[in-house]
């Protein structure tokens, strides 16, 4: 913890050392995990700039805790500088935002009930699941009586909400 810090004490004097411009400086041996490098990188940027960066360092960014698992990159190949992480970032989050309300544009009356019933079925997966693991772990005691009934009342609202759902006119 403390050579983390240590290490983004290094990176910032690095950054106010050199008078980089933000867009200009590498990426590499940055921890963008680390709340005060973000602060100093952002200084220098635009209020839009700054939370493109952020979001590439809490999502696209591969050393995240948040990663979301695919670079949001064409081809796969990470930016070398800043200013190619935010125009990146900008650009996919742009897309994303276009294909997403492309989709709504789309929707029917049909698939909304669909991805409402994926919904419930998962949401009633996991109850079952956490009831059933309980169960297991209990065996014939009944400490967690409470808990077990509470779940069983989700399971039955998700039920009754499942069949009303199935009554809707197509």
């Amino acid at each position: 913890m403390i050579a983390k810090a240590y290490l983004a004490l290094a990176g910032m004097c690095l950054l106010a050392a050199c008078g980089t411009p933000p867009r200009d400086v590498k990426l590499a041996g940055l921890d963008l995990g680390q709340p005060a490098v973000l602060e100093k990188l952002k200084e220098g940027l635009s209020p839009g700039e700054g939370t493109a960066l952020i979001t590439y360092a809490a999502f696209h960014w591969p050393g995240s805790k948040n990663y979301c698992g695919r670079p949001a990159f064409a081809q796969d190949i990470e930016p070398k500088t800043i200013g190619e992480a935010i125009d990146r970032t900008i650009a996919f989050e742009t897309a994303l935002t276009r294909k997403r309300m492309a989709e709504a544009k789309h929707a029917t009356p049909a698939s909304e009930r669909a991805q409402q019933d994926k919904q419930l079925i998962d949401r009633f997966d996991d109850l079952t699941l956490r009831r059933d693991m309980i169960l297991s772990r209990q065996g014939g005691r009944t400490d967690r009586a409470k808990e077990l009934r509470k779940i069983e009342q989700q399971i039955e609202s998700v039920r009754l909400e499942r069949a009303k759902l199935a009554r809707l006119p197509s």
